[in-house]
């Protein structure tokens, strides 16, 4: 596994979105890997750029927003968010350092988040969101489960 370096520095420009109630979207804990070898994956607050067509909170509506009515009748995009990244029950580590966030409660809600530095400090972005009716293979894809509390 390679070392879990953030992968990227926020520039100037980069746009937030607040959650609804202002307090911090959520919280990545710090965790240790245990396989194959023990490393430090380091704890930060989670961020929601306002982002593009590839990532952050513009892909994740207009690429899942549908999914998410569709799954979670109840649920607007932004409380989707706030229970997945507030609540997650199973997280899982990518070897480029990303997150795989994970809701079981019925149909599984997931969040995939990126390390990265803003103001100096060490938080992770949100890639994307969505309902998933049927988990991946974690394993073939390389991807280490982590225990989260």
């Amino acid at each position: 596994m390679p070392d879990f370096t953030p992968l990227a520095v926020a520039g100037p420009s980069f746009t937030l979105i607040s959650s609804l109630d202002g307090a911090p979207w959520g919280v990545i804990p710090a965790c240790l890997t245990t396989y194959p070898s023990p490393a430090a994956v380091a704890g930060g607050e989670v961020v929601i750029p306002h982002g593009n067509a590839g990532e952050g909170y513009l892909h994740f509506t207009g690429k899942h927003g549908h999914k998410i009515t569709r799954f979670h009748p109840g649920l607007t995009p932004e409380t989707y968010l706030q229970n997945v990244l507030r609540d997650f029950q199973r997280m899982y580590l990518q070897a480029d350092g990303s997150l795989w966030l994970l809701r079981t409660n019925g149909t599984t809600k997931c969040a995939v988040v990126a390390p990265l530095i803003l103001d100096g400090t060490q938080v992770y972005k949100l890639i994307t969101a969505y309902p998933l009716t049927r988990e991946p293979n974690f394993a073939r894809r390389g991807a280490i489960r982590l225990t989260v509390r």
